[in-house]
Parts: structure tokens; sequence; C-alpha cells
């Protein structure tokens, strides 16, 4: 019942990996399925992220339904349905130069939640807001710029007619035509330089956080958390 999944688990950070099952990237489930809480539980996830706002929500799968803990950390503060934006290039500038107190807290919450296993990050289709908040944590971590742009284009061939079939049958066909579809599974190099710039301008990832009121203990509770060190062997 996920779409765009996949394990962020062997990525190279600064001096070892991301751990394997310590943090994953999604879709969000649209539609209940108990065959999901028994992958749940195999790969160890026991907290959630869900970057959605409210409204979002609605009509979709209850993460408290398979036992896991459920941060709700709705990026664009549940404005996302008044934002103004016509490439997608334009709503990740704004949400860097806007949202950034939310992508703090959802970096947070992935730090708090990974101390009791692993965490699942994800919006609806799971490519922008989860985008940059995974770029951030790896980032964070030390990841190369090549690794986390070769991470989240992945979602161009990650997104297809099931994952729109899906989200049909939460909005309804009328709301997602023509170019609402071609957004739903785009992704670009552009759209994440657009965040990128802003971040950059701050300093990076750990200044730009900083700056919107990040507890610094946080990026040691991430590397903690998710990083499996080299062992040199």
């Amino acid at each position: 019942g996920l779409h765009n999944l996949r394990s962020l688990g062997g990525t190279p950070v600064a001096g070892g990996h991301i751990r394997e099952r310590a943090l994953l990237r999604s879709s969000a489930a649209f539609r209940h399925d108990e065959s999901l809480g028994v992958f749940l539980r195999a790969q160890g996830i026991t907290g959630v992220i869900d970057l959605r706002d409210d409204a979002e929500r609605a009509g979709t799968t209850n993460w408290a339904d398979y036992g896991v803990s459920v941060a709700s950390v709705p990026i664009f503060n549940n404005q996302l349905a008044h934002l103004e934006w016509s490439e997608l290039a334009d709503l990740y500038m704004q949400m860097a130069r806007n949202f950034g107190g939310q992508l703090a807290q959802a970096v947070t919450a992935v730090a708090e939640l990974s101390a009791e296993g692993g965490v699942l990050i994800h919006c609806t289709a799971g490519k922008d807001r989860t985008g940059v908040v995974t770029g951030l944590i790896l980032s964070i971590l030390g990841a190369s710029r090549e690794t986390i742009l070769a991470d989240y284009l992945t979602s161009a061939t990650a997104l297809g007619e099931s994952y729109q079939e899906d989200l049909a049958f939460v909005m309804g066909r009328e709301y997602i035509p023509g170019a609402a579809a071609h957004r739903a599974v785009y992704v670009t190099e552009e759209a994440l330089s657009a965040a990128t710039v802003r971040i950059e301008a701050a300093g990076g990832a750990r200044e730009y956080l900083l700056g919107h009121g990040i507890d610094p203990a946080v990026f040691n509770l991430l590397h903690a958390h998710l990083v499996e060190p080299d062992t040199g062997l």
C-alpha cells in the first residue's frame, strides 16, 4: 500500500553509512491494509513522521492502527491549499523560505522517534516535503550533494499509474486532471536546488536549522541513532 518506498540504509555519510532499516521514506498509505502492519513490523519500523497538512490525511489510513508512534508535522503549517505557485521550484523555494520552523520540527521528530527503532518519513507522494526533510538529514550527517540528489531523483521512476490510482481513490479524479496529475509525480533537480540555494545561503543545513530554532543536541541524536560507523575492515 506504499508507493515511492525506499530505505536509506547503506547511504554513505561522514564516517559511516545509514544503518539498515533505520530510516525509510515513502508516499502516504492511502488504503488500510493489514499487510502494511506486517511490513512495518518486519522492517522494525516503530515510528512514522507524517509531513502532510491535516486536510490531506482525511480518508487515508490511520498509522496508529498499526501500533507505531506517529509524529504529525505539517510542513506547510496547514496552508498548502492556499499557497500560490506554478513551477515546482516555486513551491520548494517557499518551503525553505517560509517554513523553516516546520522543517526543524520534522528533523527533530526523526531524531526522537529513531531512538525507539526504524522511522518512516512520508508526505503525500513522498517526493517534495519528504525529499527536503530527507535531504536536510543526509546533509547534517555529511552525505555528498551527489548522494542527496541521486536519492531525490529516484522518485522520478518510483511514482507511476498505480500511485495516481490510489491518489484518485482519496481525492477524486476531478481534482488531479492534466497538469495536476503531472505535478503529482514530477521531480526535477531545479526544484530541489530552489530549496538548497536558500539553505546554503544560511550557511548550510545545520546553520539553517539552528536559525529556525532546532536544539543543537538533535544533530548528535541523529548521528547516534542513524549512523553505522565504518569499521575499516
